[in-house]
């Protein structure tokens, strides 16, 4: 599901400045090519660096801006996941890819007898960079949400094309399953 103009220009630009000067400050972790996340779990007072799989090791988000929280609040109001998991193998995700960056294909970690949606905020984006969900080229632009299924749907992106950064901020809800999903 993508929702236009779901963040306003002012919390864009918070979140763009606050992810970039992670980056400039070596804060962040190269993904895949060009492509930088650190990341927070939301539950996790400590907010501990996570290590995946693959022995990448996803830096912790710092000095996190309260609108990072309070969107986050109103997509789980506004989308009725207040019923979330709190203890979760999902992490929210602070992403910033610059030209020729990208995120390779995958589906993201399931938990049994819930599903895994995530809520993709675009502080920025322009020209590439674009999600591809389950084959699906999404052109999003700076201030969309989107939602999907990632524990069912395969994801990517196309390539960055734009020589300014997009910044994403990525919140993971697990909720109980339903019959039917985004």
């Amino acid at each position: 599901m993508l929702v236009k103009n779901f963040v306003k220009n002012k919390e864009c630009k918070i979140l763009f400045d606050w992810i970039l000067q992670l980056y400039n400050k070596d804060k962040m972790t190269l993904w895949s090519k060009n492509n930088y996340l650190a990341g927070h779990r939301i539950f996790d007072k400590d907010n501990i660096i996570w290590n995946p799989i693959d022995n990448r090791i996803l830096k912790p988000l710092e000095n996190i801006p309260s609108c990072f929280y309070e969107i986050r609040n109103f997509i789980r109001d506004e989308f009725d996941f207040q019923n979330e998991l709190e203890r979760k193998p999902a992490t929210s995700l602070g992403g910033i890819m610059f030209k020729d960056g990208y995120v390779e294909s995958h589906v993201d970690s399931s938990v049994e007898n819930f599903d895994h949606f995530r809520a993709n905020v675009f502080a920025s984006s322009e020209k590439g960079g674009f999600p591809i969900i389950d084959g699906e080229i999404f052109h999003v632009e700076k201030g969309d949400l989107i939602i999907f299924q990632a524990d069912y749907f395969e994801h990517s992106t196309t390539i960055q094309e734009s020589e300014n950064p997009r910044v994403i901020i990525s919140y993971p809800f697990i909720v109980p399953k339903v019959s039917n999903t985004f």
